[in-house]
């Protein structure tokens, strides 16, 4: 089967968990056998040239959030329908030629491809990682959920219900997105349904136990991902314990150099960003992993990966964090307060917290099976 795969993001321009996701979806269908192409962008200008396999559109979105907020939001109107996508597929043979289609973010490449090639016979799925189809942003943070209902917020989602139209079959890992969706008069033609993503393949390391307490945050280095809630709870901690510790920021972004300078008097490790041995390394160090988010995540792939290398995860209580922590005591509501009393908590209880666990997970094999017999019937 001819398959594209439709991400707004790809290497070498890969960020964060969505992008890994449709790195081993790529991975997994070659190995099935499948013929697979990936649709993405790049930033304008970039010295990256198209392959077989990929096919990269020049877009603004990867320097979007150095765009001022007035531009952006003209963008994000014109990105809605996105001619030159359209154009430009229409003279790519792989795209004439393709049987299915699997689109996951779409910022940057316009939402009107995907139905214009399921009217062109191509099966369709769409798999949903954040909230980018009922807010511009794909941001909603937490307090700020009214966002959403905003006129503006609705006049953005009618357009895009008008250009994106009805997939075939609609796929969330959580629940509580998906429900979101469905709130706003998202998907109502298409078979929607709850599907986690299938464990991430990567190699854990034994659990080195150490005698400090190694605090540990894992991602995208920007203020959405409470970094910077996370740096002032650990500051309060520093002051409030006599336990020695740790914390190690691993990741890249737009605040990284300013919070290496505001927080130079913690004990703050910044390693940067790290290949996935290095990760493993790190899960395998930590005490515990803190997925300090202030907005709504659908299904942090950092904790799918703490819980394979059995790190104990602590999380805000918001979004699919719940769904994979079932435990209310690892969760938080994300205030400095809040977090400093739940590090205080974990470094005191250190020695018998324990991993996540999961819900069961498909294979990436068995996961990819799973779509292409639905979509088979659709």
């Amino acid at each position: 089967m001819k398959i594209i795969i439709a991400h707004n993001l790809y290497q070498p321009f890969a960020r964060g968990g969505a992008e890994q996701f449709s790195q081993e979806l790529v991975d997994t269908l070659v190995a099935l056998g499948h013929e697979v192409a990936v649709l993405t962008t790049k930033p304008r200008g970039a010295r990256v040239a198209d392959t077989e396999q990929i096919k990269y559109l020049p877009s603004l979105y990867y320097h979007l959030a150095e765009v001022p907020k007035a531009l952006r939001l003209v963008w994000h109107w014109y990105n809605v329908r996105n001619r030159q996508t359209e154009k430009k597929l229409s003279n790519w043979s792989f795209a004439r030629e393709a049987d299915l289609i699997i689109t996951n973010n779409l910022q940057g490449l316009g939402l009107s491809f995907a139905s214009a090639l399921q009217k062109q016979g191509k099966k369709w799925v769409h798999i949903i990682h954040d909230l980018q189809l009922l807010h511009p942003s794909g941001l909603v943070n937490y307090g700020q959920e009214f966002v959403l209902a905003k006129s503006a917020a609705s006049q953005y989602q009618n357009l895009v219900k008008k250009y994106l139209g009805q997939p075939n079959l609609v796929i969330s890992p959580s629940k509580w997105i998906l429900d979101w969706h469905r709130q706003y008069g998202f998907f109502e033609q298409s078979l929607a349904m709850v599907l986690a993503h299938p464990y991430p393949r990567r190699q854990m390391l034994p659990r080195q136990v150490t005698a400090d307490c190694q605090f540990l945050y894992l991602g995208q280095v920007e203020e959405h991902k409470g970094v910077i809630l996370l740096l002032e709870a650990f500051k309060n901690f520093c002051q409030q314990s006599k336990v020695k510790a740790q914390l190690t920021i691993a990741g890249e972004g737009t605040v990284l150099n300013l919070l290496k300078l505001n927080y130079q008097n913690l004990p703050v490790n910044f390693v940067g960003r790290l290949p996935a041995p290095g990760v493993a390394n790190l899960l395998a160090q930590t005490s515990c992993l803190v997925v300090p988010s202030l907005c709504y995540e659908n299904w942090p792939t950092v904790i799918i990966e703490a819980a394979l290398a059995q790190t104990p995860v602590i999380a805000s209580e918001l979004g699919g964090n719940k769904e994979l922590i079932h435990n209310q005591e690892y969760l938080f509501v994300p205030t400095v307060d809040a977090l400093t009393a739940k590090l205080l908590w974990m470094a005191t209880n250190r020695q018998v917290v324990t991993a996540p666990v999961l819900p069961e997970l498909l294979s990436g094999e068995d996961y990819i099976k799973k779509i292409l017999e639905i979509i088979a019937t659709k």
